[in-house]
């Protein structure tokens, strides 16, 4: 499995385009209170612990996209 980095207009493309992807969302609560959220990303119960596997689809071959603010 390889990962990618891809910028906000690859990603817009995609969205564009219907593609079938899940777009996930990282950032801490107050981030996201105070820049917003991608219409239709998934919300990670939590921005600092990785045990979220239980959110993810349960297609092993989805395309999944995360993103996360910064929070400095």
């Amino acid at each position: 499995m390889a990962f990618k980095l891809i910028g906000w207009q690859q990603l817009a493309k995609l969205v564009d385009k219907n593609a079938p992807i899940h777009i996930f969302d990282a950032s801490a609560p107050g981030l996201r209170a105070r820049n917003g959220i991608i219409p239709g990303a998934i919300l990670l119960s939590s921005f600092d612990r990785y045990d979220c596997a239980r959110e993810l689809p349960a297609d092993r071959s989805a395309k999944l996209v995360f993103y996360c603010g910064r929070s400095h």
